[in-house]
């Protein structure tokens, strides 16, 4: 019988085979077994303790919610809290309410995890969209594949910012876990600025990584290629969109003749990628028409 730390290993595996793509970012989440205070302020919020996920990559997980769940609803979850990192939901708060925020951002990723062949069992009313749609208290959010995080939260403020005491009550709107903020209204959480700009970076090449592991095995996830453009165009400098190219280019296998280090230091066993090295010729103009 395995405990709930070993069901989230065995549930990032079994993600290898299905989820390409996902299972190479979740095998960057730190599971972090949940204290006895982070299970209160859990609790005090959902009204259960869940999971909670950080832009550091921190899995903070309940025991008691980790094996309340199936393989199945297992693999959904992880999924669904990569996401919000890669998606970059725990760095785009503002000024806006968290609450409302958060919802925005779960309608979001359980769109495109349950469009891309992924199933939650409804044990906590949790927000899960058909077709695209949702109903949130007698509003229908529509096209949902088309529209982004902060789209979606200008769309709903209006109707749920006079009944969240309402809506809070028993946990009606159906979250299952916590967005821990890297800032908050402009001011870092336990962060400074710099880490967050160096967190964001580094999970930007890992989203890279993973989509070019993806792509070589046919297997991108279906509407992932708005948010990988709106993640990775947005003010890139030449060398992340150098590597971009580059890494879409190499010729991967797999290896067991020795572990990947990612995968030793997650306490699994898992090949090595091995990668074709590639010879590059950079041309630089030096004439007085290029700017510095």
């Amino acid at each position: 019988m395995l405990d709930a730390r070993g069901k989230i290993t065995r549930g990032r595996i079994q993600l290898q085979r299905t989820h390409p793509f996902f299972a190479y970012l979740v095998l960057n989440l730190n599971p972090i077994e949940m204290t006895k205070e982070q299970e209160k302020e859990c609790e005090a919020e959902l009204g259960f303790a869940s999971m909670a996920v950080n832009l550091r990559g921190d899995l903070i997980y309940s025991p008691t919610f980790v094996d309340s769940l199936s393989d199945e609803d297992l693999q959904f979850v992880l999924c669904h809290e990569v996401s919000h990192i890669f998606c970059e939901h725990l760095t785009r708060l503002g000024n806006r309410h968290p609450l409302i925020h958060n919802i925005s951002a779960d309608i979001i990723v359980n769109d495109l995890l349950l469009n891309n062949g992924f199933n939650f069992s409804d044990k906590h009313g949790a927000i899960l969209p058909v077709n695209h749609e949702f109903m949130l208290d007698n509003y229908k959010v529509k096209d949902i594949d088309k529209k982004t995080t902060e789209g979606i939260y200008d769309e709903i403020e209006g109707l749920l910012r006079n009944k969240l005491k309402k809506l809070l009550e028993g946990n009606k709107l159906g979250r299952f876990d916590r967005h821990i903020q890297a800032s908050s209204n402009g001011k870092s959480a336990n962060m400074s600025k710099e880490e967050i700009e160096k967190l964001k970076k580094a999970w930007k090449h890992k989203v890279i990584e993973a989509t070019t592991i993806a792509k070589n095995a046919g297997n991108v996830p279906l509407g992932l290629d708005r948010h990988i453009e709106a993640l990775l165009d947005e003010k890139i400098n030449w060398r992340a969109l150098l590597y971009r190219y580059v890494t879409n280019t190499l010729v991967h296998d797999y290896s067991y003749s020795f572990p990947s280090k990612k995968s030793l230091a997650s306490g699994i066993y898992m090949p090595h990628l091995k990668k074709e090295e590639l010879e590059i010729v950079v041309i630089a103009d030096r004439s007085g028409s290029i700017s510095q």
